[in-house]
């Protein structure tokens, strides 16, 4: 919920829980797949979850565009960060872009990877 909310609040366009259709137009954020892995102590369950964010846009001359995008919704989950106080706690966060030629036309495909830190 947080990964979708944040890409509301940065983004103008269409956002996905779902990869979306071939007729969807572009740029759009589709929120993807997450991984858990939870560590248990004595006490307490913790959980680093991992959640992936992909970035879509049909013109690879707007590199630049996906980049401030995605630096801008990094921006903002660190933001939305401090307002959990204790909760979670963002440990990484890493991003990538890749040509993608899965469509008749080149794609640029933005890739966001945030792993928290839940308990």
């Amino acid at each position: 919920m947080l990964c979708k909310n944040t890409a509301l609040d940065v983004f103008d366009g269409k956002v996905y829980d779902y990869l979306p259709g071939k007729e969807t137009a572009y740029p759009f954020i589709f929120i993807g797949e997450q991984f858990s892995n939870d560590i248990v102590n004595k006490s307490v369950v913790f959980a680093n979850i991992t959640q992936r964010v992909h970035f879509f846009h049909n013109d690879f001359r707007e590199r630049r565009r996906i980049s401030d995008l995605i630096l801008k919704y990094m921006q903002m989950i660190r933001e939305k960060e401090l307002a959990f106080k204790r909760n979670i706690l963002i440990k990484e966060m890493t991003y990538r872009m890749l040509t993608d030629n899965t469509t008749d036309t080149p794609l640029m495909h933005g890739v966001l990877e945030i792993t928290f830190l839940v308990n």
